[in-house]
């Protein structure tokens, strides 16, 4: 049987609804462990009224205080290490991957010498393709078009800044002194 609302509504100070009230009697007939907590809280409740309120030891918000202190410097020196061992082990694999490359440059250099001019060759035709592409479109549109478009471009940065400093200064909690 299911005792979790009911154990709830008992140990609540709240009023219930009728309809919870009612559900809690009807529980309340049929289980014997319900209903000896009812009465068992109602002396736990009656002690607790009873028993003087206890005043700290002298000094403990400042015990308190430096305990939490070492615990954040614990927490933080802890997550420095995992962070120096993470690091570390990246450190390591990369230098395994660039070992095993240069190992396999180094058997055999003409290799290298060729990727590199492939790779060069291909960045200067993109360059001189990208300069062909600009030069006619520059030849071809008229100069107030590319003002037009080069302030619309600034507009467009400008609201989106904007819109990012009300978004931020909307969503961030401002703390109470």
């Amino acid at each position: 049987m299911n005792h979790l609302p009911y154990k709830e509504w008992l140990l609540s100070e709240a009023t219930l609804p009728a309809e919870q009230a009612e559900a809690l009697q009807d529980h309340l007939r049929i289980c014997e462990t319900c209903r000896q907590v009812e009465p068992a809280w109602g002396d736990v409740q009656a002690l607790l009224k009873k028993a003087p309120a206890i005043d700290p030891l002298p000094g403990f918000t400042d015990r308190w205080q430096k305990r939490l202190e070492e615990h954040r410097i614990r927490k933080q020196r802890r997550m420095a290490w995992y962070i120096v061992a993470a690091i570390g082990a990246l450190a390591v694999g990369l230098s395994v991957i660039f070992g095993a490359h240069l190992l396999e440059l180094l058997s055999s250099p003409g290799n290298l010498v060729l990727l590199w001019v492939s790779r060069i060759t291909g960045v200067l035709s993109i360059y001189w393709a990208f300069e062909n592409i600009f030069n006619g479109l520059a030849n071809h549109i008229p100069a107030i078009s590319w003002l037009m478009v080069v302030l619309g471009i600034g507009l467009l940065s400008f609201l989106s800044v904007a819109w990012l400093a009300t978004y931020r200064k909307l969503t961030i909690a401002r703390r109470i002194a």
